[in-house]
């Protein structure tokens, strides 16, 4: 049962975090190609695996490079502000890294969780940027939407923007926060950190 969770959880969060991002920046652009490219519906028409398959290849790309964007956010302006309103936000994080453990405290799961949603909400942002451009270009080519409507539709996307912008500081400050609290709780039960004999954190929580 654990490993079917654990099979689960890793499936979801590339799920969330690099495909979903990846195909929404994509999406419009798959028309646009198929505008000025007449031959990529008729190698769609008679090669749809290999269309889906290379299909899949771009938007993992496209999604890692949002993934990209989303840390260069969260690294460069939420990190630098969390800094700011908190002195010991950065050596909590380097004393965070430095932890092993023998028994996961139920901080490290909610963590992972946080980290998760964080991860798909600074992703989108740049993903709804190149969405909203590929729509623009789609008008342009089919004259899908009038003026009003397509206005009405950015204003949409960018809500939505600005909602997953703050809630992923929301979630960056909330990680910081779980962060502290998981090297008290560690320094509370072994006053000696770095010499004690416990097994390392997963890789999902140092990223």
């Amino acid at each position: 049962m654990d490993f079917i969770s654990a099979f689960k959880s890793e499936l979801f969060r590339p799920l969330a975090t690099l495909v979903v991002p990846g195909g929404i920046a994509i999406g419009p652009y798959v028309l646009v190609v198929a505008y000025y490219f007449p031959g990529v519906v008729s190698f769609w028409q008679d090669h749809p695996s290999a269309f889906v398959a290379i299909l899949v290849i771009c938007i993992v790309a496209v999604g890692l490079i949002v993934e990209d964007l989303g840390a260069f956010i969260e690294r460069d302006f939420w990190d630098s502000k969390l800094a700011k309103d908190n002195e010991e936000h950065s050596d909590h994080w380097e004393q965070y890294l430095k932890l092993r453990l023998n028994d996961e405290i139920v901080g490290q799961r909610y963590l992972r969780t946080v980290l998760t949603r964080m991860k798909f909400e600074l992703a989108m942002v740049p993903a709804f940027f190149f969405f909203w451009c590929g729509l623009l270009w789609l008008n342009r080519l089919y004259d899908l939407w009038r003026l009003s409507r397509f206005a009405l539709l950015s204003g949409v996307l960018l809500i939505v923007t600005i909602y997953l912008l703050l809630e992923s500081y929301r979630s960056a400050s909330v990680m910081s926060t779980t962060r502290t609290l998981i090297v008290q709780a560690i320094a509370e039960s072994s006053p000696d950190l770095e010499g004690s004999d416990q097994t390392g954190l997963e890789d999902d929580e140092v990223e």
